[in-house]
């Protein structure tokens, strides 16, 4: 019995857990006479890299057959060590009987271990190695974005993962992260040269150590940052270049509150591209470039998406060793201010594009009470509150018993401290819509206000009474008074 034909291929660290379900390679084990060998068991090590060869036992063995025995290698968290790509030696060992007598033939083949940080462009959802979102710096950087307690009442009305898309994306501008192509080995080379295969990309936590990356580097970074944001993201692989997108989870640009030009559809839902490579720019400029960027090479079929949740599937994150680097966060004041700037953009952006809608709605029905319904909120989410008031009588004048316009005429009232005209209007818009528990609940507030604690008690066992998850809040308010 001998060992005739033994096909591995090189090995790639940060695919390590691939190599669990998916042969490196496999050999062939023949039988070169006319006996009937029984049990006879191969083994393959890698040196140093596995701790336990992987065995294979082959029952019967008839003569003159052969058998192809697939490699499975439960490579050791050693592989994320090798930092320089590393020749190493398979072993290989099979024993067998032959007259009473065991037989053990030996042999070792050389092959390459790439280091953690090498990667084939072939298949571009190999970034997923790479997006390793529950690393311990990555997180330690997210959960500092996500802490910081900035106020600006129009965020409330944007939607919420691009505004975890936009505060992440400042907090590693003023981090001081930057855009470097490798001279002596550009992305796009590596990209497309179909004789270029291998190619050396950064996990997060190193381009967060170093501040710079390629555009791969950057990606992998910043959608690690969003998947543990709870934001979805997809790599957008382009000739020569990679960027990605993310998900706003709403089914049209008018629930995404952005306009159609900045959005991509996919998949059923509303997704943001953006150009990483403009990190320190505006998060509305990396957008913007994106977009028109995606729209341009999409015509020419020349772009293509890979959702990060799927190519997890094959291609697992790298569960990194530890690490006693955690990044100094930016300064808070310094982040409130590109929040702010930013915030208001996005809201420019959404507000001019509804307004528009709904102006165009009521052109084409002068009495659609919802488009006219829905202007009066998007004033009211903008700041504009004269302007709300008026456009919520306009609804009164077409459906005076609306208890939508009612309930937001009293919050204009309310925010304005016009506390006898909100308790007026929510009492009307209670009368309208009963069975509406926030309506109730503004009455609370509004009663508390007022100083008339009785009727507050009374407001807000009807809103317990509709919805009894408002238990803890009312009785808050109610103790607070």
């Amino acid at each position: 019995v001998e060992i005739s034909t033994i096909t591995l291929g090189d090995i790639f660290a940060a695919n390590y857990k691939w190599y669990l379900r998916n042969p490196m390679g496999s050999v062939v084990l023949t039988n070169n006479v006319n006996v009937v060998y029984q049990n006879v068991k191969l083994t393959f090590k890698l040196k140093d890299y596995m701790d336990f060869g992987f065995d294979t036992e082959i029952k019967k063995l008839e003569p003159k057959q052969t058998v192809e025995v697939p490699l499975i290698a439960t490579l050791n968290n050693k592989v994320l060590e090798v930092s320089e790509d590393t020749p190493i030696q398979a072993e290989f060992t099979m024993t067998y009987f032959e007259g009473g007598k065991q037989q053990t033939v030996s042999l070792t083949k050389p092959l390459r271990l790439y280091s953690r940080n090498a990667i084939t462009w072939q298949d571009p959802q190999r970034i997923a190695n790479f997006v390793t979102r529950k690393d311990p710096p990555v997180r330690d950087f997210v959960r500092a974005v996500s802490t910081q307690d900035f106020k600006n009442r129009k965020a409330t009305a944007l939607n919420e993962s691009a505004v975890k898309a936009m505060r992440i994306w400042n907090a590693l501008s003023e981090y001081g992260l930057k855009f470097v192509a490798n001279p002596a080995n550009p992305f796009e080379t590596a990209h497309d040269d179909p004789n270029f295969p291998v190619d050396y990309t950064q996990f997060p936590r190193e381009t967060l150590r170093s501040k710079a990356g390629q555009c791969s580097d950057l990606t992998s970074l910043y959608a690690a940052m969003l998947e543990d944001s709870e934001v979805r993201v997809a790599v957008l692989d382009y000739p020569g270049h990679m960027t990605m997108m993310f998900d706003t989870e709403a089914e049209d640009a008018a629930e995404a509150g952005m306009p159609p030009d900045l959005l991509i559809e996919h998949e059923g839902t509303m997704w943001v591209p953006i150009e990483v490579t403009y990190i320190g720019k505006p998060f509305i400029d990396a957008v913007s470039k994106a977009a028109y960027a995606y729209k341009a090479e999409a015509e020419k079929g020349r772009v293509k998406v890979y959702a990060l949740h799927k190519a997890w599937a094959t291609y697992e994150p790298v569960t990194m060793p530890p690490t006693d680097f955690s990044p100094k966060f930016p300064d808070a004041a310094a982040l409130e201010r590109r929040y702010d700037d930013q915030v208001n953009v996005l809201a420019k952006d959404r507000y001019q594009f509804l307004k528009k809608e709904h102006e165009a709605d009521l052109k084409r029905n002068g009495k659609n009470v919802d488009a006219q319904l829905q202007l009066g909120i998007i004033e009211y989410q903008f700041g504009n509150h004269e302007a709300a008031i008026t456009e919520f009588n306009k609804v009164l004048a077409l459906d005076p018993a609306n208890a939508a316009a009612l309930n937001n005429l009293g919050s204009a009232a309310f925010l304005q401290g016009d506390n006898e005209e909100a308790e007026k209007r929510y009492t009307q818009a209670s009368e309208a819509e009963p069975d509406d528990a926030v309506i109730w609940l503004n009455l609370v507030k509004t009663s508390l206000r007022l100083q008339k604690a009785d009727k507050a008690r009374v407001m807000g066992e009807k809103a317990v009474a509709l919805s009894p998850s408002f238990k803890p809040f009312v009785d808050s308010l109610i103790k607070g008074n």
